[in-house]
């Protein structure tokens, strides 16, 4: 038997480097197209694993929104704003405003009907993303309550970096690394939450390395209108899409001092705008849509795909035993043009 305890024999090492020298570094076309689809969290928008950055003005409602999102992707809930989601833990780093923290996800627990739990940790300590001990440890700590590929969210950046120039390509530089280190450690999302610039048209403040290196943002809006968030960049999905929202006061008893105590929720509301879609064409595709326009404009939000495709099949043009399978393709087209959603085996109508 060969003596592995020490340097191993010349004819081994040989044999590995032939290995190593056999395997390729590329891929073919075919591979690549094999892949499975990059997972989410939001549908089209944000990305499971990566850092995406949630801005705005000072009162703008943006932690508000923050909340919203990561509560729902933490108590498992199918949709947000109308988009499919996918369910994950959460871990929140407060670095300001924590002493609302507790005002609002009473607020939001009660506007949901939902508890959240130990779905969601609440970070209790100092934190700085040009810090590679509070990054380590964060992490170690997220994993261990929350496991790999949870949501990590930053509030905000500034605080994260304070003292240290926002505008500087060094600093910045030094506060994304640190925000994509903490996602490569977690196999997650890292959600910065920051201002907007004196000009809103340049996304968040700060250098422009920024923007440059998010995978995902979403500015909120306030004017004279209302509310809305619009999604200002999507590395894998399409940006542009706007959702309006409001602000739902809650009461929630009385302080030490018999002062009340409130805080709000999200509502969606009925204003949105998403990027243009061309009109439906095709016999079989104008039917299908006409058809489950009508059913679920009538209480109806989402619809099993087979049953959709049952429901719809009498109104296609094709021979019986063709009905179905063409219903079915001819849903799946309308997905892939974006005129339905998909989520699993479920569909229903965007925003």
């Amino acid at each position: 038997m060969t003596n592995l305890s020490g340097p191993l024999p010349d004819h081994i090492v040989e044999a590995a480097r032939d290995f190593g020298r056999n395997i390729s570094r590329f891929r073919s076309v075919d591979l690549v197209l094999g892949d499975p689809e990059i997972p989410y969290l939001v549908r089209g928008i944000v990305p499971r694993r990566g850092v995406a950055c949630i801005y705005g003005p000072p009162a703008s409602g943006k932690t508000f929104i923050v909340m919203d999102l990561i509560f729902s992707l933490a108590s498992g809930a199918p949709f947000w704003f109308c988009i499919p989601i996918k369910s994950a833990p959460v871990a929140y780093v407060p670095l300001e405003g924590h002493g609302g923290i507790k005002k609002r996800i009473k607020a939001w627990q009660r506007h949901n009907a939902t508890e959240l739990g130990d779905k969601v940790q609440i970070w209790d300590e100092s934190f700085r993303l040009d810090d590679r001990e509070d990054i380590d440890a964060l992490a170690q700590e997220a994993i261990s309550l929350l496991g790999k590929g949870c949501v990590i969210v930053i509030d905000t950046l500034a605080q994260a970096m304070a003292g240290f120039d926002e505008n500087g390509p060094a600093e910045m530089g030094a506060a994304i690394g640190g925000a994509q280190r903490l996602s490569s450690l977690v196999e997650g999302l890292v959600i910065l939450v920051h201002h907007s610039g004196k000009d809103p048209t340049k996304g968040p403040r700060g250098h422009s390395s920024l923007p440059a290196a998010l995978d995902a943002s979403i500015e909120v809006i306030v004017r004279a209108s209302g509310r809305a968030w619009k999604v200002r960049k999507s590395k894998d999905g399409e940006a542009g899409q706007e959702y309006g929202f409001d602000l739902v006061h809650y009461d929630l008893g009385t302080d030490a001092d018999g002062e009340p105590v409130g805080s709000c929720a999200v509502r969606q509301t009925v204003y949105s705008q998403s990027p243009k879609l061309t009109p439906v064409k095709g016999p079989h595709r104008i039917a299908v849509m006409a058809k489950l326009l009508a059913i679920m404009a009538n209480g109806v939000p989402t619809l099993d795909l087979e049953a959709a495709a049952a429901v719809v099949a009498p109104d296609i043009n094709a021979p019986p035993k063709r009905q179905r399978t063409v219903a079915k393709e001819t849903i799946k087209g309308l997905v892939g043009s974006g005129h339905l959603i998909r989520d699993g085996e479920t569909i229903c109508l965007p925003s």
